[in-house]
């Protein structure tokens, strides 16, 4: 997993690296940040983008 958060945007990227070679993606968000989000210390918006990976990715897995 990969995230990569600045002041306006998060993104996370989710890959999968079968022999060792190249990342192969299989799921990629992106997130604004709100005015409030804005003033998240990098630790913060990484933990948030964790958060979102975790939620979606379940919704990949867990079909209801």
């Amino acid at each position: 997993m990969r995230i990569d958060a600045s002041n306006f945007a998060l993104r996370v990227i989710v890959g999968q690296n079968p022999n060792n070679t190249i990342d192969r993606p299989i799921y990629c968000a992106n997130k604004l940040m709100n005015s409030a989000k804005k003033n998240y210390t990098t630790i913060e918006k990484k933990n948030f983008g964790n958060d979102i990976c975790c939620e979606e990715i379940q919704t990949l897995f867990v079909r209801k």
